[in-house]
């Protein structure tokens, strides 16, 4: 099925990407199942911008393409961009083996 997305969080001071996901449903629009880092940005900075940026595609897909994404625009915790991720994506155990 072709349900899912990857998606970003903007900073809505700056525009500034500051996480990339992937989910289905109402994932990108949901602000109780994130991290601690997550809300701390979000307090700090106010209610992100959501922006689906691929859509329709099937579970492998999406993991793929988050983990370019991340691996692109670099993690800030590893000191390799302003992303507030805290893996570098392909957090599905079953798939771990597309992880290059």
């Amino acid at each position: 099925m072709l349900e899912y997305y990857v998606y970003c969080h903007r900073n809505p001071l700056t525009n500034e990407i500051f996480y990339i996901g992937k989910g289905k449903n109402q994932r990108a629009y949901d602000s109780q199942s994130r991290g601690k880092h997550w809300k701390n940005y979000v307090k700090k900075n106010g209610i992100p911008i959501v922006e689906i940026l691929y859509e329709n595609l099937n579970e492998e897909q999406s993991l793929i393409i988050e983990k370019e994404m991340i691996n692109k625009l670099g993690r800030k915790d590893l000191g390799l961009g302003k992303l507030i991720n805290e893996t570098d994506g392909l957090d599905n155990p079953t798939l771990a083996s597309l992880a290059r």
